[in-house]
C-alpha cells in the first residue's frame, strides 16, 4: 500500500496489516528529488516502479522498486517548469497506470489527460476547460480498471467522467448535491477489484461507491489467497504494573501487547545488583490479540529463589534483564523473528530490521523497573526493581 501524505510531503508505503515499510521524499529544495504538494501515488506491479504526481514541482517523478529515483517527467526534463506542451503538466495532482503499463496524468493545472508510455513518452492528451463531455474543471483523480477504461474526477463540475483507453468519451455521471449519487467537491477516485468505483467526496466528508452498468473486474483474491504478513517483527509494548515483592510472589510479572497480533516468547534472568550471575526465569509463550495487553507471568523456580535469597543478604534491589521474541501468527509455533529493538517502560520499539531465524530469540531487552519510592517510571537502560 502506497499512501500519499501531502502534509509531510513524502509518500508512505505500508503492508497491508499496516507495518510501516519505508518512505519517499520529504520537503527540500526544487532541484532534488523531493517532493511539494505530492498528492498523487500509483503503483505498477509489471515493473516494480512507484509514480509520483509531484503537484508543486510541475513533474512526475518514477522510482525503482529499492526507492531509488529512476525519471522525472515533465517540462525541462522534470525541473519543476510548468507546461503546457506533449509531456509537460501544470500541477498534476492524480496518475494512475493502465493494465497496459502506460500511465495517465490528470493535469489539473492545464484541465486535461495526457498518457505516457512506461518509459515517459507522450502518446497522447485529451480535454479542456469546460462543461461539455470530454471537457473538465480541474482534474483531480484518475483510475484504471482492468478494461482499461480511464475514469476521471471532474473536480469543480462535481461529476466522474470515463473515457475509452484512447479518450474516447464514454460516460459521465454526478452533479452538485448532497444527496446518494449527488457530489461536492470530489477530489480522487478508485477502482476495486470488482470494477466497483470509489469516489472521494470531499466536501460531502464521505465516499461514495458506485456500480458501472457493465464493471470490467480485474479478479478479487480469496481470503485464503492474500498476502501473509510480512516477515518483520511487530511492535511491542511492555510494561511492568508491579515492581514490589518480585520474590515474595516468587515471579516477575509483565504486561505486554503486540500491534497486531503475535505469539511471544518471554525469557528473563534476575541479578542482584553489584554482584556477579544472574538466574534465568521460568520463558513463557503465549499468543497476543491485535494491540490487546496480555498478562505474562516468569516464575522463580525453588533453587532460583534461593540463590537470588542468598545473594541479595541486605541488599533491596536487583537487575532485570527480559528477551521478547514475536512470532508472527501465520508461521508455526516458536518460529520467531529476531531483531534489535530497545523497550522502556510504556514505549514502543520499533524493530529497525528483522530475519527469520527458526527459534533464534532476539537480543536481549532491558525492561526499566521503577524503585519502590518512586512514583514514575525512569528512563534508563539498566534499572532496578525492589527484591521484597
Amino acid at each position: 500500500m502506497y499512501v500519499a501524505d501531502l502534509g509531510n510531503q513524502r509518500i508512505a508505503h505500508l503492508w497491508g496489516d499496516g507495518t510501516f515499510l519505508g518512505e519517499i521524499g520529504g520537503p527540500a529544495d526544487l532541484g532534488g528529488a523531493e517532493l511539494a504538494g505530492a498528492g498523487g501515488v500509483a503503483f505498477s506491479a509489471a515493473t516494480g516502479q512507484t509514480y509520483v504526481a509531484d503537484s508543486d514541482h510541475n513533474r512526475v517523478l518514477v522510482y525503482g522498486a529499492e526507492g531509488s529515483l529512476q525519471g522525472r517527467w515533465g517540462a525541462g526534463a522534470g525541473d519543476g517548469a510548468p507546461g503546457s506542451g506533449p509531456g509537460a503538466f501544470d500541477h498534476p495532482d492524480a496518475l494512475a497506470v493502465a493494465p497496459s503499463g502506460n500511465v495517465y496524468v490528470a493535469d489539473t493545472g492545464n484541465d486535461r489527460v495526457v498518457e505516457l508510455s512506461p518509459a515517459g513518452a507522450a502518446i497522447g492528451e485529451w480535454g479542456s476547460k469546460g462543461t461539455a463531455d470530454g471537457r473538465f474543471r480541474s482534474p483531480t483523480g484518475i483510475a484504471v480498471d482492468a478494461a482499461g477504461d480511464v475514469y476521471v474526477v471532474d473536480s469543480e463540475d462535481n461529476r466522474v467522467e470515463v473515457f475509452e483507453a484512447d479518450g474516447r468519451f464514454l460516460a459521465r455521471w454526478g452533479l452538485r448535491g448532497t444527496a446518494p449519487g449527488e457530489l461536492s467537491q470530489p477530489s480522487a477516485i478508485a477502482v476495486d477489484c470488482n470494477g466497483d468505483v470509489y469516489v472521494a467526496d470531499t466536501n460531502n466528508n464521505r465516499v461514495e461507491r458506485f456500480d458501472p452498468a457493465a464493471p470490467h473486474a480485474s479478479g478479487c483474491l480469496a481470503p485464503g489467497g492474500w498476502p501473509p504478513p510480512l516477515n518483520v517483527a511487530p511492535v511491542l509494548r511492555v510494561s511492568v504494573p508491579r515492581t514490589a515483592g518480585v520474590l515474595a510472589r516468587r515471579a516477575l510479572a509483565l504486561e505486554v501487547s503486540c500491534q497486531r497480533g503475535c505469539t511471544i516468547l518471554v525469557t528473563a534472568t534476575l541479578s542482584p545488583i553489584a554482584r556477579r550471575g544472574a538466574v534465568k526465569l521460568v520463558a513463557v509463550a503465549r499468543p497476543l490479540p491485535p494491540a490487546l495487553p496480555g498478562h505474562v507471568r516468569l516464575s522463580i523456580g525453588p533453587a532460583a529463589l534461593s540463590r537470588l535469597r542468598s545473594e541479595l543478604r541486605r541488599h533491596t534491589v536487583m537487575t532485570a534483564r527480559v528477551t521478547v521474541s514475536p512470532s508472527d501468527r501465520s508461521t508455526s509455533a516458536l518460529s520467531f523473528l529476531s531483531t534489535s529493538a530497545e523497550i522502556s517502560s510504556g514505549d514502543q520499539a520499533r524493530p529497525k530490521s528483522s530475519t527469520r531465524t527458526g527459534s533464534l530469540p532476539l537480543p536481549a531487552i532491558t525492561i526499566a523497573l521503577a524503585p519502590a519510592k518512586s512514583p514514575a517510571w525512569p528512563s534508563c537502560t539498566m534499572c532496578t526493581t525492589p527484591a521484597r
